[in-house]
Formats: structure tokens, sequence, C-alpha cells
């Protein structure tokens, strides 16, 4: 019987010291940590960038098989990807997932990722625990909670060159999460300044602050204007800030649009004369203008062929590109570019049309849902590149395609936009759609 005893306990210690699994996961508990920093928070145009991230293990068991999500665009025309060097386990930049195998009790690993940021702006790595055979104590793995330690965020600023003092440009926080915002120049609140959309006609150093939004533990990056020449051949007029759900897949897929006959339509409505069709010319332009003292409105409409993105599709981001339309002017010498106080929207059609039969009579009705306002011009020859329709052209692949329309936002006189058409001679400057989806 003692025997038997010995025998009996011994299996008990034995069973006890290995954790039980259930769909994968150890009912052990262990503790992770995760914590980010950028090597320099202000990075030039051509100059890498440098995140550090630390995975602790807290508790005093091993923790196995745990992914890290690290959330970058490795992609044209954000960033170009470097180099990664993980001190332990290996990292695939094909899903965003460092793997490592092990991480013993109390230890720290660090993971060093070296990317070279390619537009202007505010650049935001984002990392979270997104799987491991034990349970976290105090988090839960990609749950996208900002607020628990499996979780860390950083970011770098990259200043924006304007070539004079005022200018016209926008931010945006494209996430309505983000809420009770507050602005700040320089340090300085700006009063009366609570949208997630924030004008910017002078140069500074601009921030937010938002209790719905964690900064990294070095701070949130500031939007840096600043006099000087860019190397861009056409400038931005929108920087932005968007969450972007933390979700390991394959780099996203990429559509690229340049207008032409077989891929999109785009044509000008006139109120002046509302049974007229324009589909054929080489230029349009959103107008508030006077013709023999009557006002004549004129908005545009352009459709892009997105059937090849399934309805299911999550649209990571979207950036629409509109010309110069020189046409417009070699044909009325009497205007020497974009003119007036000519901010513009951009709205979602709601109803099917074709370039060949709208006028002003028939047009569709469209949507303020989601509406992007674009700033006035800072050149009369201005091109408006990469503005961002990520909303706009997601709702369209819910609720179906109908395109967008452009109107200038308080449409009373003198004011007129040239843009170029899917007609254009020259394909460099025609309309130009660019998404990223999975």
């Amino acid at each position: 019987m003692k025997n038997t005893r010995r025998c009996f306990l011994a299996i008990i210690v034995i069973i006890l010291q290995f954790p039980f699994y259930t769909n994968g996961q150890s009912n052990s508990k262990i503790d992770l940590k995760l914590q980010s920093s950028s090597e320099s928070r202000i990075v030039q145009i051509g100059a890498e960038a440098q995140i550090n991230i630390t995975l602790e293990n807290q508790s005093s068991i091993e923790g196995t098989n745990i992914k890290v999500f690290i959330n970058i665009p490795y992609f044209p025309p954000f960033v170009k990807f470097v180099s990664a060097n993980p001190l332990k386990g290996s990292f695939d930049i094909a899903t965003g997932l460092w793997t490592v195998p092990v991480v013993k009790p109390l230890e720290t690993i660090k993971l060093v990722i070296k990317y070279i940021p390619m537009q202007y702006g505010v650049w935001y790595a984002e990392a979270e625990i997104y799987s491991s055979n034990e349970n976290d104590s105090d988090s839960t793995p990609n749950n996208k909670v900002d607020m628990e330690d499996d979780f860390t965020r950083t970011c770098i600023s990259m200043p924006i060159k304007v070539p004079t003092s005022t200018f016209g440009r926008q931010i945006i926080l494209d996430d309505s999460k983000i809420t009770n915002i507050v602005w700040k120049k320089d340090d300085q609140t700006i009063i009366n300044q609570t949208s997630n959309t924030l004008q910017v006609t002078t140069i500074g150093s601009y921030g937010f602050s938002s209790p719905t939004f964690i900064c990294p533990s070095q701070g949130c990056c500031p939007y840096i204007f600043e006099l000087g020449s860019s190397p861009f051949c056409c400038e931005s007029l929108e920087f932005g800030l968007s969450r972007v759900s933390n979700t390991a897949s394959s780099n996203p897929t990429v559509l690229n649009i340049i207008g032409s006959n077989e891929n999109m339509q785009d044509a000008d409505v006139s109120s002046i004369v509302p049974n007229t069709n324009y589909a054929n010319n080489e230029f349009m332009n959103p107008y508030a203008w006077t013709q023999n003292g009557i006002l004549n409105v004129k908005r545009n409409y352009l459709k892009f062929d997105l059937s090849s993105i399934p309805q299911s599709a999550v649209i990571d981001s979207a950036y629409l590109s509109l010309y110069f339309g020189q046409k417009l002017i070699d044909l009325n010498p009497i205007f020497s570019g974009h003119t007036g106080e000519n901010q513009l929207e951009i709205q979602r059609v709601l109803e099917d049309w074709s370039e060949n039969t709208i006028n002003w009579n028939n047009k569709p009705p469209t949507s303020t849902s989601n509406l992007l306002i674009v700033p006035k011009f800072t050149d009369l020859k201005q091109n408006y590149l990469n503005l961002k329709v990520t909303n706009l052209v997601s709702d369209m692949i819910k609720n179906g395609n109908f395109g967008f329309m452009i109107k200038h936002q308080v449409e009373v006189p003198y004011k007129i936009t040239a843009f170029a058409t899917s007609e254009s001679i020259n394909a460099s400057i025609r309309p130009k759609l660019n998404v990223y989806y999975h």
C-alpha cells in the first residue's frame, strides 16, 4: 500500500508540472509586456527611421510560440522597408509577424526595424501580442485595446516643406474613435478647434491630444510645417492619422487606375445649360461664375471601375490624384489657372449615371457622409495629389460604386478649378486612383 500511494502521488506531481492546453492555449498565466521607441523622432526626407520594440516576459514561467503583430505600411507610396533584426525569433514582412518560440521567465528581447518614410507627415508604428500558447494575466491578444500592456505605439515626424510662410493644407484624424480633441500650435492651444480636421495656413508645429488616443511613451509626434524646397514634383494637400486594424495578413492588394475610356467615366454638368452633356472634353472644371449676368455653376462627376474589388474587402487606404488642366487655359486665355476661394468638396454619388448622358437636370444625388474637404490652391497650376478618399471608396465597395462628385464648397462667384480628364492626350495627367485593400 505504501508503494502504491507513493506511485500515485508521484503521478500527481508529474501532471501538475505540465500546463493544460485547451484549443491550443495553455491554462498557465504569463505576463507579456510590449514597449517601443523611435531612435529619432524627427526624420528628414530620404533618411532611415528606426523603431525598437521590446518584448518582456514579466512572469515566472516560459512563454511559448509568441507572435507579435507590427503594424507599419511596408509598401509604396508610404514606406520603403530596409531591414528587421530580431534578437530572438524571426520577422516576416509579408505578415507583419514577429514569431518567438520561447521567452524565458523575466527575459527581455528586442526587435529593431529600419525603414524609409516616403511621404511627409507623421508615421505611427503599432505592435500588439497577436497570439501565444499561454494566457496572459492582464491582457488579451489581438483585441486592439491600446490601454493594455501588450500593446505599444511609437511615431516619427517628417517635416512638411512649404514654399511660403502662408499656404493651405489640412490635417485629418481619420478615425471616428478619436474624440474630445484639443489642437495645439507650437504648444499653445488653438481656441475653438475641436473637430477631426484642422486647417493649416502658417508654418509651425501642430499637434493634438485626445483622451481616446494614447500617445507613445515619448509623446505624440507633431505635424511640422517649415519653409523649404520639396524634392517631390507635387505636394499633397492633406496629412492624416488613421488607425488601421491589426490584421496579420499578407501585404494588401493594390489597384492602380490611370483614367482611360476603358476604366473610368468623367463629365461636367452646367447649371446654365442644364440639358447639355460634356463627356468628351480634355478638361473639367468646378466653376462658379456669371455669364451675361447669370450665375453658372459647374460640377464634376468621376467614376472608376472598381469591379475587381470584392464587396467583402477591407479598404486600407485610397488616394485620388487630379492634375492641372492646361487645356482649359489654352482654350480660355482669360484664365491663368485656379482662381478665387476654390475650396472643394468631394462627395459620394448615390445612383448610377453615364458620362454620355449626364447633365445638370438629370444629375444623380450625392451623400455628404464622409465627404472630403480640399483646401484652397497655393499655386495657380497646382496638381491635387494623393487626396485621401479611403472612407468614400470603402462606402462605394459596400453600397455600390457610382463614383465621386466634385464641387466648390461655396458655389458663388468668382472661382474656378481646372482639372485634366481621362480624355487628355497626355496620359500622365489623367485622373488616378490608388486603392489598397485586403
